[in-house]
């Protein structure tokens, strides 16, 4: 497997310290989901939108 190319380089300095950094495009796409629970039953709480 060949190893991904940076799209940048550079480094982080803070004082006397230096710290090399690379940035790679992503390579999955992430979603975080989030439900709410009902207390005690531990059911998922579901909201109906009504127009």
């Amino acid at each position: 497997m060949a190893m991904a190319r940076p799209v940048w380089s550079g480094a982080l300095t803070f004082g006397l310290v230096s710290l090399p950094v690379q940035m790679f495009t992503a390579t999955d796409s992430h979603t975080v989901h989030f439900h709410q629970l009902q207390r005690g039953t531990s059911d998922r709480v579901r909201n109906k939108r009504v127009n």
